[in-house]
């Protein structure tokens, strides 16, 4: 079954009514950004959290976008309510009302149908008017809810980043009283929550949040795939490296079968697959690690099993690792890479003027901080990484090396400067 409908719209239409689809500002919305900022984001209200004995819970929200569901005609009459002129209402209409889709039964007899319904990621202009109709239906209730998270004096109460809508709350009540009012509101449109796929995660590092019975119905979940990176309600990010050294060794065992088969003996070769292809699986969104020193020494250990592949070294041949680096000419580690990639990205957090929420994020804990944090050794944080890089116990002298962007290429590099 293939829609005649949404392989004739040329994406210059979407573009054309981009301004009457782009969402409001009263929520937390990152398009123009990458999903590293998004996922950091996350990881940094979590670990603020865990640091400062502060609970927060966390609702990712997903809608049923089905053929059952959500009338194109409900859709159109929302961009008319936020101001879109009368033509480009009938331009929709028009091309919605030609919609067409070609079918075949069983006894192989084409039928031509249309189609009134439903949200497909092949029809350009129905998933953008979608994204409105779910906004606004979240913006009629947040206007008269008082709760969310609070940063610099700020109340966060969603992130958004294109269809993944984060909800915030201090505790679960306040979730489940949204979640009622979202749901009161979408049904009159057609849109529904689905309860499946939704995930509650609760940070309560002290134990004082109660459950609510409310939210029985939602899956409650200490780890999550989030734009394809794990997400710990501990702050930690143990579990998406173990989760990327396993992918990576997966990917690793398949090439290695491919040296075999094709007689590849050159370590060039065989050195740049590791490097192009390996690699590049293990360091998604390496950027926004917390790191460890078990993750590291695994890191390494990671490494060094992909470089004595290339070289086909086993144990047994007593061959050190620093020899096996000289030989293939690497002069720094993969972990080391990974580091300065954060540090990279720090610098190319703090100079971006659009970067408001990151930088709120990440230095809330030197004026404003959630709460008084016990005694004792402090968790290791996001900006510890680029503390112990740059050698500088205070953000703010990372922030003022950061502006100096010649210098600050050289530091993200790992190079020298004098």
């Amino acid at each position: 079954m293939k829609a005649r409908f949404s392989n004739c719209i040329p994406t210059s239409v979407s573009h054309r009514f981009s301004p009457y689809t782009d969402c409001d500002s009263r929520i937390t919305d990152l398009r123009g950004k990458g999903m590293n900022e998004q996922i950091l984001n996350i990881r940094l209200l979590i670990e603020k959290h865990h640091q400062y004995y502060k609970p927060m819970v966390l609702c990712f929200l997903e809608y049923i976008k089905d053929g059952k569901c959500i009338p194109w005609s409900k859709m159109i009459n929302i961009l008319v309510r936020k101001g879109m002129n009368e033509q480009g209402a009938v331009v929709i209409k028009q091309l919605v009302r030609r919609g067409t889709l070609f079918g075949k039964d069983k006894y192989l007899r084409a039928h031509w149908f249309r189609r009134q319904r439903g949200v497909r990621k092949s029809q350009i202009l129905s998933k953008s008017i979608f994204d409105v109709d779910t906004t606004l239906d979240i913006l009629e209730i947040l206007d008269n809810w008082s709760g969310g998270v609070e940063i610099f004096e700020r109340k966060l109460k969603t992130i958004r980043y294109n269809d993944e809508i984060t909800l915030l709350a201090s505790n679960e009540e306040e979730l489940a009283t949204l979640l009622k009012r979202i749901e009161e509101v979408t049904i009159n449109c057609g849109v529904r929550i689905n309860r499946y796929t939704t995930k509650i995660m609760v940070v309560d590092r002290a134990n004082v949040l109660k459950r609510c019975e409310d939210l029985k119905d939602y899956e409650r979940v200490n780890e999550i795939i989030y734009l394809g990176s794990v997400i710990s309600n501990n702050g930690t990010c143990t579990a998406e490296i173990n989760r990327r050294i396993y992918m990576a060794s997966y990917v690793m065992s398949i090439i290695e079968r491919q040296w075999k088969v094709l007689n590849i003996q050159s370590q060039e070769e065989r050195k740049e697959c590791v490097t192009e292809i390996v690699f590049p699986i293990f360091k998604y969104a390496s950027e926004t690690w917390t790191y460890k020193n078990q993750d590291r020494k695994k890191i390494d250990v990671f490494e060094m099993k992909c470089w004595r592949k290339v070289l086909n070294i086993t144990r047994p041949c007593m061959k050190t690792n620093l020899s096996i680096r000289k030989k293939l000419k690497i002069s720094k580690k993969l972990s080391t890479w990974c580091q300065l990639k954060a540090v990279g990205f720090f610098g190319h957090i703090v100079c971006e003027p659009m970067r408001d929420l990151e930088r709120a994020l990440i230095l809330c804990n030197l004026k404003n901080p959630y709460g008084h944090r016990r005694r004792g050794r402090p968790p290791k944080g996001w900006d510890s990484v680029v503390k112990k890089k740059l050698g500088c116990n205070d953000l703010r002298v990372a922030i003022k090396m950061a502006h100096d962007r010649k210098r600050w290429g050289q530091l993200s590099h790992g190079e020298r400067v004098t």
